[in-house]
């Protein structure tokens, strides 16, 4: 039998630490991984990431392996690793592979570094817990099915520096809500946003040269496909967008690209201080013409 210590102390510091627990005040990643146990192959002086010995549920991989430089994941790295529920890639990653983390389905959540470039085709495909993903500004090309059938992908911003999504990229996103394309953008797939029952309606960039087949704004019918209904494409009159639109069948919205869809405007730390500065600038200035203000005021009231 072991021996109950009754430590004012330390129960109130066992009680405190399963408070904050309880309250997800701090974090349980759950098993994290063994840096011994990634499986790789150095090339020319760096290693490339092709598996992991295990079941992880948290991938943190290291910046460097035996002196080397982590560059890439190989394809099918991670393929099926249904135990993984959050990874985060170092700032040395250039490349994921294809289908690097396919049909991983515990995943949540997937930090890229600003210094990737390449994304795989079917990189994430069929990770239907994953609920967000910030793609790097310096990626040129979201490729065929990358995030495809993502089911819990709520929202996606495009960054200005992609020209290019690919057939399927997010087909079978149903959770799809909201999508900011960038304004560097030139061609968008076929099915590209097939299937995405909750997006409802899209502002395409001028810079918008080809939508194929099906591209966006279609569900599954008995015919195969058919326009969803209420779907609206916002674009810029006798573009590409109007051309799809009309062609399809889909209501179109002409707008004046006053409002920009681009990285800049995307959420960030840089943007939030500016916020505040402005805010704290107006309040300055309403202070200080306030300020000026009550003299006048009262020497009024004297006389």
């Amino acid at each position: 039998m072991k021996k109950i210590l009754f430590n004012g102390k330390r129960i109130i510091l066992s009680a405190l630490v399963t408070v904050l627990l309880l309250g997800g005040i701090v974090p349980v990643r759950g098993k994290c991984a063994d840096e011994g146990k990634f499986l790789y192959t150095a090339v020319n002086g760096r290693v490339i990431i092709t598996g992991f010995d295990g079941e992880p549920e948290f991938l943190e991989i290291p910046q460097v392996i035996d002196n080397c430089p982590v560059t890439e994941t190989a394809n099918g790295a991670f393929y099926g690793c249904r135990s993984l529920k959050r990874v985060v890639l170092p700032p040395t990653m250039r490349k994921i592979g294809d289908s690097s983390f396919y049909a991983c389905g515990s995943l949540k959540e997937a930090i890229l570094p600003a210094s990737l470039e390449k994304l795989g085709c079917s990189a994430f495909c069929g990770c239907t817990e994953l609920e967000h993903i910030i793609i790097p500004d310096i990626v040129r090309e979201i490729p065929e099915s990358c995030f495809r059938a993502c089911t819990a992908l709520t929202e996606v911003n495009v960054p200005s520096g992609i020209k290019h999504i690919g057939n399927y990229a997010f087909s079978g996103c149903t959770s799809l809500e909201r999508v900011t394309l960038g304004d560097g953008l030139s061609t968008i797939g076929e099915r590209a946003f097939f299937m995405c029952g909750r997006l409802d309606n899209i502002c395409l960039p001028s810079s918008l040269t080809e939508l194929s087949t099906e591209s966006l704004g279609f569900v599954p019918s008995n015919d195969g496909a058919s326009p969803m209904a209420g779907f609206t494409v916002s674009g810029k009159k006798g573009s590409e967008a109007q051309r799809y639109a009309e062609e399809n069948g889909i209501k179109f919205r002409p707008n004046t690209d006053i409002i920009r869809h681009s990285s800049a405007y995307h959420p960030s730390k840089k943007s939030g201080i500016i916020s505040e500065l402005c805010v704290i600038t107006a309040f300055l200035l309403f202070l200080t013409i306030a300020a000026a203000a009550i003299p006048k005021k009262a020497k009024h009231q004297n006389h």
